[in-house]
């Protein structure tokens, strides 16, 4: 995204009946009106004229080993500042109080602008040599998450664990256990919209 002289310019990937939707949109008034800002025109890129078009990936690496000294980036919320207490109770009820539990919530793109999620850490109260990790996926304002999001989590060596949301999924979760020092990324995937942030322990 540029801005010049107020004016944002935003990147999209998206399949050609995507892209003959938003351009009906945007004629009609609607996308506009959807976004809440002034859209001006819809235009088609050469794929080649643009960069990883569908991945997002977070600014830099979360490092899980502070969070138990207390030491927890910004954007890493206490699951009761984005979750509502339903979720919360759905989620955690049966987990140790004293687990260490934090979300970040994630935008998965301008043409799904009504979909942001939650991604949700789960670590035990104190650090192993090897960490037990939950990674969790929630919608946010509503109960269940939309049929088809994905999680991803990968380590350096290629291995990777998959859960998939279906109809009337509350959340979807992976399960998996990290040495000290190691590092893995944890991707959300929507359609056609990527979001990749990178954790070490």
């Amino acid at each position: 995204m540029s801005n010049k002289k107020g004016i944002n310019h935003l990147t999209l990937e998206a399949s050609e009946e995507a892209f003959e939707y938003l351009q009906a949109l945007l004629k009609s008034g609607e996308l506009s009106e959807l976004l809440g800002v002034s859209v001006l025109d819809v235009r088609e890129i050469p794929i080649t004229e643009t960069k990883a078009l569908n991945q997002i990936k977070q600014p830099e690496n979360v490092n899980l080993r502070q969070w138990f000294a207390g030491m927890v980036e910004a954007d890493w919320l206490a699951i009761e500042q984005l979750l509502d207490p339903q979720q919360v109770e759905l989620a955690f009820g049966f987990r140790n109080a004293i687990s260490i539990v934090r979300a970040q919530k994630i935008d998965l793109g301008m043409q799904l602008a009504r979909e942001s999620v939650a991604l949700v850490v789960i670590l035990p109260p104190e650090a192993d040599e090897e960490v037990d990790i939950v990674v969790q996926v929630h919608q946010l304002g509503q109960t269940h998450l939309p049929q088809g999001v994905q999680l991803l989590v990968s380590d350096k060596s290629g291995n990777q664990l998959e859960a998939r949301s279906r109809e009337a999924d509350n959340f979807i979760q992976l399960e998996f256990s990290a040495k000290h020092g190691e590092s893995f990324s944890v991707t959300v995937i929507l359609k056609e919209v990527r979001v990749t942030q990178e954790f070490i322990i």
